[in-house]
Formats: structure tokens, sequence, C-alpha cells
């Protein structure tokens, strides 16, 4: 099922925080959201097409290695020009409130910045981050970052806008061959062409079944483009 065409704001993992004028979306029933997700799986929500994507408090309680992947699905779902805005916990200032004090109760709020309440499934935190792997994640996802702040000394709140589309290559050589197809992939994603022993395993698993979009976000995913992205912002 496709999001209502006239929505086109959309609300990332809402919780009970329904926003009116946008699609609050959850994976938790309880929370009565306006699209169940399942499994993570986005596909029945419309691409490109919302203007404002909302996710707060979310992306800390993705694993880790999902970081990238979760950040590129929400990418795919705004058109360009889109403005994204996540909240999420910040790491070192976590670490400089617990050094900064000694009393039970100021620790123990710590812990659950960290780790999250843990009062019901999802409800745990399973990353964490610093302004470098925040920054670099989100503009590895193809983020223009426009406001980056720290709340609370242990929040960060970001704003940033859609300036890529890691798809594209999708679009422009959808007629091509397999073998086309990757090496464009690389190009757009890392800049370079396939290894021999990585273009064999790539066109195979194409020819096997795997979907170009599947390939396309494992390497826009991958670290190798985080740390030419790092490098290219400062970090």
């Amino acid at each position: 099922m496709s999001a209502i065409p006239k929505i086109d704001r959309i609300n990332i993992g809402c919780g009970y925080d329904h926003r009116p004028g946008y699609l609050n979306v959850d994976m938790d029933p309880a929370c009565k959201p306006d699209l169940l997700l399942k499994d993570n799986d986005y596909s029945g929500i419309a691409k490109r097409h919302y203007s404002e994507l909302a996710a707060m408090d979310v992306l800390e309680h993705i694993h880790r290695a999902q970081t990238m992947a979760t950040l590129l699905e929400w990418a795919d779902l705004l058109k360009i020009g889109g403005h994204m805005t996540v909240e999420t916990s910040s790491i070192l200032g976590v670490a400089r409130l617990l050094a900064s004090g000694r009393k039970f109760a100021d620790h123990y709020s710590c812990t659950i910045f960290l780790f999250g309440n843990q009062v019901h499934a999802g409800d745990f935190h399973l990353t964490g981050f610093t302004e470098a792997t925040l920054r670099t994640y989100i503009v590895s996802a193809g983020f223009e970052i426009s406001s980056f702040i720290e709340r609370d000394n242990w929040i960060f709140l970001t704003q940033s806008m859609r300036n890529l589309d890691w798809t594209e290559t999708l679009d422009t050589h959808r007629k091509s061959t397999n073998e086309v197809f990757l090496e464009a992939a690389y190009r757009a994603a890392l800049n370079r062409l396939p290894e021999e022993p990585f273009r064999f395993m790539h066109l195979r698993d194409l020819a096997y079944g795997l979907s170009r979009r599947a390939l396309l976000k494992t390497l826009f995913s991958s670290i190798e483009r985080n740390y030419h992205v790092a490098s290219e912002i400062g970090f």
C-alpha cells in the first residue's frame, strides 16, 4: 500500500508523537500509526514523494550495521530538495555528563540515554553517534547538512536537504547490461571500477536474481564510501 498522495510529509518511528499533516509510521502497533511498518520494509511507501521527513530518536534503535542502509531508505522517500530532520544520541555528550558528576540519579539517567528505557520490545539503543560519524553517514546518504546542534548536552538535532539521488543509476541504466550497470554503480558510489574478483561475484549475484537496487544500496552503504566522504568533509 502506497502512502496517501496528498500527504507529502512523513514521520518515521513516530511512537506516540503523531504529527498532524504527516504520514505517521512505526513498527509498534500499540502506538496506532497511520502506517504500520513491518520488518523495516519501506517498499509500501511512495518513493521520491515527500518534501519533509522527520525521524526523532529513531536512528539509535536501529542496528549499527544498518545505519547507512536505513538512511538510504529514508533518502529514497524524499524528493530531491526535500528536507530531513534527524534527532539521535551523542555518545560523547553522554560521556561528558557522566564525567561531570557523581550522583547516582544523574548516572542512572545517563545509562538510559545510552541504552534506552528497555521497558518494551524495540526500546533498546543499539548504537550511538559522534559528530564525525553522524555527519559522515548523513552526507554519504546524499544529503547536505544545514544545521547540526547538540541539544540538552547529549542529543544531536540535525537538519539536511537531499541533494543527491543514490538510485539515479537504476534509471539511467535501466536498459543496460548487468556489466555496464555494475561499472556505473561503482563509479556513482565509489568513484572507481570494481576489482576483478568483485566484478565476477556481483555479476554472478545479479544473474542469480539479486536486484540491482540491492546491489547499489550495498555499495552506497559501504565503509569505503564512508571513508571517502569523511575525508572530503574533514573527518
